[in-house]
């Protein structure tokens, strides 16, 4: 009850509660923003420098876009990168 009192009676306590409602509400919206950037990217095998096998392309966006894009690999004479497009 005490609290609906301040609430009620006192308005620069009303103000900052109202304020920090607001940027909290305002900061939830924006994290949730989707960048919506997408790319079709495939692993492509090397062995010496030449093309030696090609995967499927498949369909990546946003975060997961982001971990994938330009990975490669090295091992031995052996070697992997992923291509986006």
């Amino acid at each position: 009850m005490k609290t609906f009192y301040l609430i009620t009676k006192n308005n620069k306590f009303k103000n900052i509660l109202i304020a920090f409602l607001w940027l909290l509400l305002m900061l939830s919206l924006y994290s949730c923003e989707k960048r919506n950037s997408c790319k079709k990217c495939h692993v492509i095998t090397y062995e010496n420098g030449k093309q030696i096998a090609e995967d499927d392309y498949k369909l990546y966006c946003d975060d997961e876009l982001e971990n994938v894009e330009g990975l490669t690999s090295q091992v031995g004479n052996m070697s992997t990168k992923m291509v986006c497009r």
